[in-house]
């Protein structure tokens, strides 16, 4: 029986000898050759501004840790353990300083990452989460990198109020003249224009990774930092940038809102509300051609302006035809 199945077992593993040696030969790596046609790698640096945020920072930046190859954490000031948790989860963190503008602390953090030999650039906030992190390695290998940046879906989650979406640019490539304009409602942008209207192009929607926003959980905590945090700086953003669109959008969002607020708590208009219902209508000139990016919304504010008017029986100052 020994003498029957060795001569099996022999030609077996002379088979197997043989047929390895073969796909040895045959498969022999032509390294020259990947060198062209290998796609190179993807590095994507990661920035974050924060200030007594120890609640959420350890969520913000958990999603991100294998997705990133270098991360940094702009602190603008924090009092509490934000700093110790955020060295946990990430590669750099600054302890830098707060003078009221959102914009200029995170290019402070975007000058010490774009030296880290990073091709793309993510930021978040700390009360977001990145979901499906994990795709973004398999968009950015793949042919998406011809994009100048990518699109991710902002979802706004409220207990008393439907959620809302924003399509902001999280993700970009690192250049030298890209930049983020706005002193509140920053936006990355291309800061070879002046007046901060160049957007990045092209851009690509991303359409499985979002991001989960709950730093306005409630209506009223909502309406608090509209009035007391952003107000004042959004009034200084408008200084420093008079010609950027965003930055008038956002005003005559936000003047529209103070004076809805007031009636909904059963006040009357005063002559500072009248006021800034006249300054919607009037910023509404930048924003009337029908092939304006953001006319829809203006409008969408303008027209509202209008109706608050004609409701309490006030004539309108500045007015355009409502037909424009």
């Amino acid at each position: 029986i020994s003498y029957v199945k060795q001569p099996k077992v022999t030609i077996i593993t002379d088979a197997t000898s043989t047929f390895q040696g073969a796909v040895t030969q045959f498969y022999q790596p032509n390294y020259a050759r990947k060198v062209f046609t290998t796609r190179p790698y993807i590095r994507v640096g990661g920035l974050m501004i924060a200030k007594n945020e120890e609640d959420n920072i350890t969520r913000a930046l958990k999603p991100t840790r294998k997705m990133l190859d270098f991360s940094l954490v702009y602190d603008t000031g924090s009092v509490d353990r934000t700093v110790e948790l955020a060295k946990k989860y990430c590669d750099v963190v600054v302890e830098g300083y707060w003078d009221e503008d959102f914009g200029a602390a995170r290019n402070r953090a975007l000058s010490l990452l774009i030296t880290q030999d990073v091709d793309f650039i993510y930021w978040q906030d700390c009360d977001e989460i990145l979901l499906n992190s994990f795709k973004l390695r398999h968009y950015l290998q793949g042919d998406l990198e011809i994009y100048s940046g990518l699109i991710l879906t902002q979802n706004h989650l409220m207990l008393d109020n439907p959620m809302t979406k924003d399509i902001p640019i999280r993700i970009f490539r690192n250049r030298p003249w890209y930049s983020f304009i706005g002193k509140i409602h920053e936006h990355i942008l291309d800061n070879r224009d002046s007046d901060g209207n160049w957007n990045l192009f092209p851009l690509y929607i991303l359409p499985d990774v979002k991001i989960a926003h709950y730093g306005y959980v409630t209506e009223d905590e909502r309406r608090w930092k509209a009035i007391h945090r952003n107000w004042d700086i959004l009034k200084k953003d408008r200084e420093e940038y008079p010609n950027r669109e965003m930055g008038k959008l956002f005003i005559m969002r936000d003047y529209l809102h103070h004076v809805k607020w007031g009636l909904e708590k059963g006040q009357i208009l005063t002559d500072h509300d009248v006021s800034l219902l006249n300054h919607v209508v009037q910023e509404y000139e930048a924003f009337k051609n029908p092939n304006c990016q953001n006319h829809i919304l203006a409008r969408y504010f303008y027209s509202d302006a209008l109706r608050i008017f004609a409701e309490n029986k006030i004539p309108v100052e500045g007015r355009l035809p409502i037909n424009t």
